[in-house]
């Protein structure tokens, strides 16, 4: 199947990310858009803020989390095989 121009292809591998997305008081964020770029995983946070993607490449990814009313928050991440990375975005 044909991407379109500009869409990366999924890469994978066995490395794992974990995390939560918070707000700046530290409650929560139900339904955030978590995306790891240049990995095409993404995931939306549940009601304990937690996300959680795997099968990914080794490698730094750039992790941005997006909420309706809140600035896209990026932060770099550094995944290795067979590991579970852990990332609480804020």
């Amino acid at each position: 199947s044909m991407l379109p121009a500009g869409v990366e292809p999924p890469r994978r591998g066995s490395a794992r990310l974990a995390g939560r997305v918070l707000r700046a008081d530290g409650a929560p964020m139900e339904r955030s858009v978590v995306v790891l770029h240049g990995s095409g995983a993404s995931d939306t946070t549940d009601a304990s803020g937690r996300f959680a993607l795997d099968s990914l490449p080794a490698g730094t990814f750039t992790l941005e989390a997006r909420a309706i009313g809140y600035t896209p928050q990026r932060q770099p991440v550094d995944l290795l095989g067979d590991r579970v990375a852990s990332a609480d975005v804020t």
